[in-house]
């Protein structure tokens, strides 16, 4: 190979290395980010849940009365 043949060679390669590091900057990409408001339903199901529990509070004590009186006379089995 001559001098001539490998600087040539060489040119080439340094021209294909620059163009394939150079490329990407060349290319631009465009994003659009939207940011939009989340409506949340969980807070009226908790409330209410909550309500309900208040509402049943007392039943629910009644019966665990009823249930410990009647276990006291023996008329239920445990």
């Amino acid at each position: 190979m001559s001098l001539r043949s490998s600087c040539t060679l060489y040119h080439s390669v340094l021209c294909l290395f620059v163009a394939i590091w150079a490329l990407p900057g060349c290319v631009s990409v465009k994003t659009e980010h939207k940011i939009e408001p989340i409506h949340i339903t969980m807070d009226v199901n908790l409330r209410l849940e909550k309500e309900l529990d208040d509402a049943f509070a007392g039943l629910d004590a009644k019966t665990k009365q009823l249930a410990k009186d009647q276990i006291e006379e023996g008329e239920v089995s445990e």
